[in-house]
């Protein structure tokens, strides 16, 4: 597909001119906090579209461009064919559209077009309505799925538009945005693009923060002038969303861990981070169980077993060892450690733990004892096993 810019010449082209030249100065083709649309568009039909003066340096002499408002999403002003003359954006052009809303938009939140264009030569039997979107005609969709799109274009730092629209009747047809669309940009390099003025932006933020080892906090996230929403070292999931809030699940990474966020937008990307802090953590190691053998209705001591603490990031503060009273044991049971109060240099070493059941005891089974460890502001638990057995005293005669 070679561009041909040889426009057709004649009375057609001054008269086109003239009507833009008058539109123009009207102010019609104004548009607020206005973006211009550049680069071009095929037909199979009549050939190229052009969407700015600039393509061919024309604007001294035929100044036209397609803008889009990037508050409203407004589309307005002109693209030009060689063969058909102006396709106009212009909302006041549009009025009477076979389906309204007529306005032509391009909506800054989702990147899809709507509404409606028309040639300006239109007449004959020739109606001139370019349907920017299947939506606009209740179950088209169904039947022949198109919407304009845009894409972010990373390399340019703007976005592109992608897909195909539809000129009704026989004149214009199919209009393709992008030479993606049919595979060919090898031969024919072409599409429609712009640079959007308000790039994207995120708060992203991590609460609460700081949190324990194995801790759980949420990351939060809103982001504006953005399409979506992802995370480009798969530290979290966004799940493509442009605000939202999910949970970081526990945290086992010490001493920080850092989420990251990508927003996509009209205008670009961009990255933030955030900072989860892990205080440092320890656990009491698992004891080995204990036993108690009850003769009679005597006292009886268990036997020891250690308890030892495993320091996690660099954990370094005094640990205090208590014993939970046990519902299951009588309440006179005494609960012993050697040491209560273990140092960083006492960890590995441990404290060893047993109890003394008092007289009186039927005990005759496991029971659960829960020891805790304090320290550093954290408190962690352990469960330490009780095997009691009872027997019957022996009587020997003299």
């Amino acid at each position: 597909m070679e561009k041909d810019f040889g426009f057709k010449a004649g009375l057609r082209t001054v008269f086109y001119v003239f009507i833009l030249a008058v539109l123009l100065s009207t102010g019609a083709a104004e548009a607020g906090n206005s973006v211009s649309l550049n680069g071009w568009a095929w037909s199979p039909n009549i050939g190229w579209i052009s969407f700015n003066c600039a393509n061919e340096s024309k604007c001294p002499t035929s100044d036209y461009v397609v803008n889009w408002d990037d508050e409203s999403g407004n589309l307005s002003g002109y693209a030009w064919s060689g063969n058909v003359g102006w396709i106009s954006f212009e909302n006041t052009d549009v009025q009477g559209c076979p389906n309204s809303p007529c306005g032509p938009k391009l909506d800054k939140n989702t990147g899809i077009m709507s509404g409606w264009a028309r040639a300006l030569a239109n007449g004959g039997g020739w109606d001139g309505w370019v349907n920017l979107n299947c939506g606009n005609v209740p179950g088209l969709c169904a039947a022949s799925d198109y919407k304009g799109q845009i894409v972010p274009a990373p390399a340019s730092g703007g976005v592109d538009f992608k897909n195909w629209i539809f000129g009704r009747g026989d004149v214009l047809g199919w209009i393709s945005f992008n030479c993606l669309n049919s595979g060919v940009c090898g031969d024919s390099n072409y599409k429609v693009s712009l640079t959007p003025t308000n790039p994207p932006s995120v708060i992203f933020t991590v609460a609460p923060n700081p949190i324990n080892y194995n801790g759980v906090a949420t990351l939060t996230w809103s982001a504006t002038n953005a399409l979506s929403c992802t995370s480009p070292d798969g530290s979290f999931n966004p799940g493509g969303a442009v605000s939202g809030s999910v949970s970081t699940g526990n945290v086992t990474t010490y001493p920080t861990k850092t989420y990251t966020i990508r927003c996509t937008g009209l205008g670009g990307s961009i990255d933030a981070s955030v900072v989860l802090n892990v205080r440092y953590e320890f656990t009491l190691n698992p004891p080995n169980p204990i036993s108690v053998t009850i003769v009679g209705g005597a006292s009886a001591k268990s036997s020891n077993t250690t308890i030892r603490v495993t320091p996690i990031g660099g954990f370094n503060q005094p640990i205090t060892l208590t014993a939970v009273q046990s519902t299951d044991l009588p309440p006179q049971t005494q609960y012993n450690f050697s040491d209560t109060n273990l140092t960083s240099r006492e960890y590995n070493t441990g404290s060893q733990f047993y109890v003394i059941i008092p007289p009186g005891s039927t005990l005759s089974a496991s029971y659960p004892i829960t020891i805790q460890g304090t320290g550093g502001g954290i408190t962690r638990t352990t469960v330490v096993t009780l095997n009691a057995t009872k027997k019957s005293p022996i009587f020997e005669e003299e």
